[in-house]
């Protein structure tokens, strides 16, 4: 460029170097930088940039789409060169799109002036590797809203690439359709293999990031997005995810998400549940796109669909998605109350049998554990109260307080009292029974005091009358007794004459015959009686 360019067109708003063979040394941008007045710069096209269109048969003969040029002259902002960047100060927008002599690792940028740039066009480069973070001479500031980088093949860019000159600030818009950023393996930018987007973390003014085609297939890498709370639009359509989980709380100015040509078979209740909540919350309308998607017309979807016909989010080109059935057959959602119909016809029969079925086995198991809860009730019962009795830190000791504990019924307590327990407790036998108005500890449950004195007791002693036969306590006391003695069957009354190791039954058929008997024969009373405990 002829040093008095400048001098010929000083008003000079808009220049186009497209299509040549010029490389952005030095002496070229100081120039540029001459045309104050400048607002647009186009150095598209570049040494063989891809998607041009050459005029000049000496031009075909560079172009070499995708590839590093052949000759770039020395003085250029060339892979691993720091690159001076002098704009002029009403720069607004600067294309060097389709640019062969940026093909690999991006060049060191360092912005020398102060310039009102705000869009930067880097598309089509065959840019590899975004390695440096851009920065700015000192006390220089960028105002930068948008960067497009798409179509580069990019493996990695720089975790610090925009955390200098104040993008966090002023940048609003990343497009980077068409690279490789979910090939962690080829991340030569970050310590972390795993730090895809860090770049992001920092632009809290972000609006627009285009994330499509770059082979991305989990959402374990893009966490990052979760900080950009002013994010608007999200694109990442044509990759391989299979599900949709990233959190969506935070985005609380998202209104276009773009999920299209990905594996999603339908999206989970908690993610329909966030977007609900994210058209509730957001003055402006909600869209997602989910075109060419495998949507699975299956049960396991059915909720998704019953959201997709009730929810007010708009679905883009809804007319064009399809979804699979279990037999391969595959339907538009056209008309998709026809889809819902089927699928509730399917899925929901098939649950009413599983619900008739776990109930009937839920109804049969309860019915079976009741009938032997109630069979073995005291047993029950019994354990329960044994064990209340052990947290209770009682140290159970094979040195009885008791020789015997004599169960009866309260009509029964004066025959016990007064006749029964002095003709027994005398200080030749060494004797000492236990009785529930003498011995049962006040306050404390009965059932508590029954388990206390039958482990507390040598034997147990049941006083058969009449009136103990219609005592619930009585009767209590007599089969937690049978459990102690580890015969789980419940037996007649009979039958426990058998159990001489436990307990000694004695049946007053008639009060006063036994009274008597008691009276004319104490002492062959006594003997038959500690006969049968010892």
């Amino acid at each position: 460029m002829d040093p008095i360019f400048h001098d010929c067109f000083p008003n000079l708003e808009i220049l186009s170097l497209s299509g040549n063979l010029i490389a952005p040394n030095h002496l070229l941008l100081f120039y540029i930088f001459e045309l104050q007045n400048l607002v647009g710069l186009n150095l598209s096209c570049q040494y063989g940039g891809s998607g041009c269109m050459w005029n000049t048969p000496r031009q075909k003969q560079v172009r070499q789409p995708r590839s590093a040029p052949e000759h770039i002259p020395g003085d250029t902002c060339s892979p691993g060169m720091s690159c001076p960047m002098l704009l002029p100060r009403h720069l607004d927008w600067l294309d060097m799109s389709h640019n062969g002599m940026l093909y690999g690792n991006f060049p060191e940028v360092v912005f020398m002036t102060q310039s009102s740039l705000r869009i930067v066009d880097l598309s089509f480069c065959g840019i590899e590797v975004f390695k440096y973070p851009v920065y700015c001479h000192q006390g220089i500031t960028t105002e930068i809203e948008s960067i497009d980088m798409s179509m580069n093949n990019m493996q990695c860019i720089n975790a610090f690439a925009f955390s200098k000159c104040s993008w966090n600030k002023s940048l609003k818009m990343i497009y980077l359709k068409g690279n490789r950023l979910g090939d962690v393996k080829g991340n030569e930018c970050n310590k972390d293999s795993n730090n895809i987007i860090g770049f992001v973390e920092p632009l809290q003014n972000l609006q627009v990031l285009n994330l499509a085609e770059n082979q991305l297939d989990t959402f374990q890498h893009l966490q990052e997005i979760q900080l950009l709370k002013n994010l608007q639009h999200l694109d990442l359509s044509r990759n391989r995810f299979e599900d949709f989980a990233l959190n969506l709380e935070q985005l609380t100015n998202l209104t276009f998400l773009d999920l299209s040509y990905n594996g999603i078979q339908c999206l989970s209740n908690d993610t329909t549940f966030q977007l609900e909540m994210l058209r509730r919350n957001n003055r402006a309308p909600v869209s997602v796109n989910l075109k060419g998607n495998a949507l699975s017309c299956t049960c396991h979807c059915l909720h998704f669909f019953e959201w997709m016909m009730r929810t007010k989010i708009e679905f883009e080109e809804r007319n064009a998605y399809q979804c699979a059935f279990d037999d391969g057959s595959k339907i538009h959602l056209t008309s998709l109350s026809i889809v819902l119909h089927r699928l509730q016809e399917k899925c929901l029969g098939s649950s009413w049998l599983k619900v008739l079925i776990f109930g009937e086995a839920f109804i049969l198991m309860a019915i079976t554990l009741s009938s032997t809860g109630y069979r073995y009730r005291y047993g029950i019962k019994y354990i329960a109260l044994k064990i209340r009795y052990f947290r209770t830190r009682e140290t159970l000791s094979r040195n009885f307080t008791y020789s015997a504990f004599i169960s009866f019924d309260h009509l029964d307590a004066k025959f016990i009292i007064k006749e029964l327990l002095p003709r027994l407790e005398v200080p030749e036998t060494k004797l000492k029974f236990c009785i529930a108005q003498r011995n049962f500890i006040v306050g404390k449950a009965i059932m508590d005091n029954i388990v206390r004195a039958l482990t507390k007791s040598y034997k147990t002693i049941f006083i058969v009358s009449k009136h103990f036969l219609k005592s619930k306590w009585c009767q209590e006391e007599l089969f937690m007794a049978h459990q102690v003695s580890g015969l789980w069957e419940r037996t007649e009354f009979s039958s426990f004459l058998e159990i001489q190791e436990l307990a000694v039954i004695v049946l007053l058929l008639n009060w006063l015959l036994f009274a008597r008997r008691f009276h004319s024969n104490a002492e062959r009373t006594s003997s038959f009686v500690f006969s049968c405990q010892m």
